[in-house]
């Protein structure tokens, strides 16, 4: 069992781990370049590209880090993998046996227990496959918070997959990766259902 060390952030509200890194070796350390010329191949041959990986419980979900490490992911890269928890507390009023404000915390804390769990098992998956591994908990709208992120870190691509909605489904509930591809400054790449 590997432990998962998490920080938590105050802008916002997020849950983070880091991996530790697997180590390259550069194809810089080959090549007869000049020493500048070659640290210079060497740093950007050791960057990678940084992927963020929308992740939920759906069984669509479950097919996507598979085909994205079949597809996308190389050694080198660094693999952002993100749950998104749009939390909306329950009414506590009404009888009085009923209005338990603890439910709701009780509510949120099982649904990030549920997202850890779901990112830690696909982290392990990665493990020797990508140079870095980390996991993030978002809170908020997914849309919104999934295309926020993206920027912030400064991400090089965002994965995601279609939920298979369909167009009236589209239409009323509105799609996160439509979202995210109309919105978003960074590619997003989307596996079909």
């Amino acid at each position: 069992w590997e432990s998962f060390p998490i920080a938590h952030s105050t802008h916002r509200r997020e849950i983070q781990a880091h991996f530790s890194p697997v180590k390259l070796t550069s194809m810089a350390d080959k090549t007869e370049k000049a020493p500048a010329e070659a640290k210079e191949v060497e740093k950007s041959a050791s960057k990678g590209r940084h992927l963020l990986v929308g992740l939920d419980t759906s069984d669509h979900s479950k097919k996507l880090l598979p085909w994205a490490l079949k597809t996308l992911f190389q050694p080198e890269d660094t693999v952002t993998l993100v749950s998104v928890i749009d939390f909306v507390p329950v009414p506590v009023y009404g009888h009085s046996a009923m209005a338990n404000p603890q439910i709701n915390v009780r509510l949120e804390k099982d649904l990030e227990d549920k997202a850890k769990k779901l990112l830690e098992e696909s982290a392990k998956a990665l493990k020797g496959k990508v140079a870095h591994r980390e996991i993030s908990i978002l809170k908020g709208p997914a849309k919104h918070s999934l295309v926020e992120y993206a920027e912030e870190k400064n991400v090089d691509m965002l994965v995601l997959c279609s939920r298979g909605l369909g167009a009236t489904g589209r239409f009323f509930l509105g799609s996160v990766s439509d979202f995210c591809v109309h919105n978003s400054k960074v590619p997003v790449v989307i596996m079909r259902s």
